[in-house]
């Protein structure tokens, strides 16, 4: 628990924020006016009760620069103005967030760009041949892709009525694709979104960010063995040309793209 507490230790979260305020308190004779415009009174009050009001950056050793710098960016994650305390907030947690509760209003309709960040990562993952085709298998000279168009299904009545009296961290979401009528579940949490994130950011995951990944490609197999329509992209990579390969009245066509 320890080794993952540190890793959200906010003394190594840097911004230009954080640097301004460092080089101010470097050549500063009143450290209190530097920090009264990044924290809170509150905050100010409890650290100079602790630390001193004098406290100085600019004539310390080296040892204690780094204690008393590290002491002021965790006071900073705690008691910082609005501006300074969004700075140690991901992205990536507040979306999450602000997804969670739209799912436990059973707000479909405010999920919808959710549905588009995982349509997308599905994309950036597996790789997009053209619009609407993701990669499906690699061969030595061909790439096969199947089209693939996700639709979220409303939030079930029954999770909405689960969810009155208790606030769920995690979504249970369903989908279908295009010619389907079965139901594909993906029971989003918040380490898998993360991934999703960065896949979308053209982040390569790594290994252990690749079992959150695992349950996720499992989805991403029913979605396309749920698409009943034999509807593929050929892809000859050597000499770059598309083709069409279709099933129609149990049999295959093959033409171009």
């Amino acid at each position: 628990m320890l080794k993952y507490i540190n890793y959200e230790d906010p003394v190594f979260k840097r911004s230009s924020v954080i640097d301004n305020l460092l080089m101010e308190l470097n050549v500063t004779t009143n450290p209190t006016d530097v920090l009264n415009k990044y924290m809170i009174s509150d905050g100010l009050n409890i650290f100079e009760d602790i630390l001193g009001s004098q406290v100085s950056i600019k004539h310390s050793d080296l040892n204690q620069r780094k204690q008393i710098v590290s002491s002021i960016i965790r006071f900073l994650n705690i008691f910082g103005n609005e501006d300074v305390i969004d700075l140690f907030t991901k992205e990536s947690y507040k979306n999450y967030v602000n997804y969670l509760r739209h799912y436990n209003n059973g707000d479909t309709r405010n999920l919808i760009q959710l549905k588009n960040e995982i349509e997308n990562a599905i994309f950036n993952w597996k790789g997009k041949v053209q619009d609407e085709y993701v990669s499906i298998e690699n061969l030595d000279h061909y790439i096969i892709a199947k089209r693939l168009m996700l639709q979220l299904k409303d939030v079930d009545n029954e999770i909405k009525e689960r969810n009155i009296n208790r606030f769920k961290i995690t979504m249970l979401l369903e989908f279908k694709v295009s010619h389907s009528d079965e139901s594909i579940e993906l029971n989003m949490d918040y380490s898998l979104y993360e991934v999703l994130t960065k896949l979308n950011k053209g982040y390569k995951p790594n290994k252990s960010e690749q079992k959150d990944l695992l349950l996720f490609n499992e989805f991403i197999n029913r979605l396309f063995d749920s698409n009943e329509a034999d509807n593929y992209l050929v892809l000859n990579v050597d000499e770059n040309k598309k083709y069409k390969l279709r099933r129609e009245f149990g049999e295959y066509t093959f033409g171009s793209a």
